[in-house]
């Protein structure tokens, strides 16, 4: 049995409140750790808590890379 290598998400979140995002986003990144996956998501307005846990972000002002980085890099 093959397993995906990447996992893409488009807005895993949406319609759910603080909490529950909060919940399925930390599941989310314990599946990958635990499944050794990549995972890409769309998050549109995230949370502190949530957007702080992430490994990574891509910021796009028009469609351009506006910041790639750490999101604790993306406050400077």
């Amino acid at each position: 049995m093959k397993s995906p290598s990447v996992l893409i998400l488009d807005e895993p979140t949406s319609g759910l409140d603080a909490a529950a995002s909060y919940h399925v986003m930390n599941y989310i990144k314990h599946l990958a750790a635990s499944l050794n996956i990549i995972v890409i998501a769309t998050i549109h307005q995230p949370a502190s808590t949530i957007y702080s846990s992430f490994d990574r972000v891509l910021l796009l002002s028009r469609g351009k890379t506006a910041y790639m980085g750490t999101p604790k890099g993306s406050v400077a």
